[in-house]
């Protein structure tokens, strides 16, 4: 048994989620039955989101802000963030050459007298392996101690 669905006595002012627990189906079905019927687009097609991603980077300067924290206050991805960003004409300070994700410029001058994980924390990490590593790589070697035993 086929169940018709009568979509000539739709109410197109509403949205599709609503019209299809109405009639029993699903919001695809909703959605290309308005297109078939030129029953006109849906009003709210986002209404779940009250703000945009737009909006809210409209809202704020971004000229201090690096991609990642716009990131996190538009809500969105990063891609879609970059598109907003170029469309409102607005800027957005990127990281140093090479996109460190660590600040490195606050290596302390004394790092001999500091462990790693205290680096670590300075420069904007809780993992002192990364300290570590970038010390290796940089060449700056903490020298071992060695104790020499007097033969007596």
């Amino acid at each position: 048994m086929t169940n018709k669905i009568q979509w000539e006595i739709t109410n197109w002012d509403k949205q599709d989620i609503i019209i299809a627990t109405e009639k029993g189906c699903s919001r695809e079905a909703v959605r290309q039955a308005r297109i078939r019927c030129g029953g006109k687009p849906a009003l709210f097609p986002r209404l779940h989101r009250k703000e945009s991603a737009a909006d809210r980077l409209s809202k704020i300067d971004t000229t201090d802000k690096t991609l990642p924290e716009l990131v996190k206050i538009a809500k969105c991805n990063t891609s879609r963030a970059m598109y907003v960003l170029k469309s409102l004409g607005k800027t957005y300070t990127r990281r140093p050459r090479g996109n460190p994700i660590y600040d490195w410029t606050l290596f302390p001058a004394d790092w001999e007298d500091k462990t790693d994980k205290e680096i670590a924390v300075l420069v904007g990490t809780d993992n002192p392996a990364i300290v570590t590593q970038w010390r290796h790589r940089h060449g700056y070697r903490k020298q071992v101690c060695s104790i020499v035993q007097d033969n007596v």
